[in-house]
């Protein structure tokens, strides 16, 4: 995904990303095809959003639950438990959000430990040590002079069924455009004034791993934001469960990266290197 180098983007260079209404993921020499991304919409409040979100992905949504829980080896009760002890981080954090998850469970007909659980996922067990790479080039480094960003990301093949783009049109905040699965309303993306993120995990390293967010529902309050700054505030307010790294870029060409720690953020600088 890219940004157009402006504070805000047009419709038309937004809405390029999506197309016709469908994102096909490439691979190169690949015998199958590949996979075709359903587009999904949703606009209103966040409660409205997460319930025309959950309505879409249903299946998707309730194959996600089933999968996390065979994944860990819980039951569902024990899913739904692990799940409930961090709605109050929620509540704290990221109130509106937790509205939105609700619309989610009433429109997919789950519970709302069900729709939290997909939204955290990986501090609800041990997770990988290693997975992603993400990458942003300034204007200097790109053909066209514009702002590229974007990421591969390193899952679970079983993952990719689950898988498609949502647009949100939450009431007076930017559009988001995602890549996301299975009823997670925060994943890697970009929106409408130019703000990008993408991320690699640090599972393995750093500080160690603490009582604190999920990093998913951190994401998409970054694609609330219209400049790199208020994410770098986000990751000094809110305690993260682990270690990640992000590159991240706003339609005023800053572009940095976040080593966002258990420990506390570590920005490193661009310096006009592109």
């Amino acid at each position: 995904m890219r940004d157009s180098g402006k504070s805000d983007i047009s419709r038309r260079g937004f809405f390029s990303a999506v197309g016709s209404g469908a994102i096909i993921a490439g691979r190169a020499n690949a015998a199958p095809p590949p996979p075709v991304y359903p587009l999904l919409r949703a606009t209103g409040s966040h409660r409205e959003l997460g319930r025309q979100h959950g309505e879409q992905a249903t299946d998707k949504i309730k194959s996600h639950v089933a999968k996390i829980a065979a994944d860990s080896g819980y039951s569902h009760a024990q899913l739904r438990d692990r799940a409930v002890a961090f709605q109050g981080l929620f509540e704290k954090y990221s109130p509106h959000l937790l509205e939105e998850i609700r619309g989610l469970a009433e429109g997919a007909r789950i519970s709302l430990a069900e729709a939290l659980a997909v939204n955290i996922r990986d501090p609800l067990r041990l997770a990988a040590p290693q997975g992603c790479t993400s990458f942003v080039i300034g204007r200097r480094g790109t053909f066209r002079h514009q702002t590229l960003a974007g990421k591969n990301s390193d899952m679970d093949p079983g993952i990719l069924s689950l898988g498609y783009m949502l647009h949100l049109k939450p009431v007076n905040k930017p559009e988001v455009l995602m890549w996301t699965f299975g009823g997670m309303i925060g994943y890697h993306g970009m929106n409408s004034v130019g703000v990008a993120e993408f991320d690699n995990a640090l599972f393995g390293e750093g500080p160690p791993r603490r009582w604190g967010m999920p990093h998913y529902p951190i994401k998409r309050l970054m694609l609330e934001c219209d400049h790199v700054d208020q994410i770098v505030r986000l990751y000094k307010t809110i305690p993260v469960a682990f270690n990640t790294n992000y590159v991240v870029c706003d339609g005023h060409d800053n572009i940095l990266d976040i080593e966002a720690t258990t420990a506390g953020p570590e920005v490193l600088m661009d310096r006009g290197a592109g």
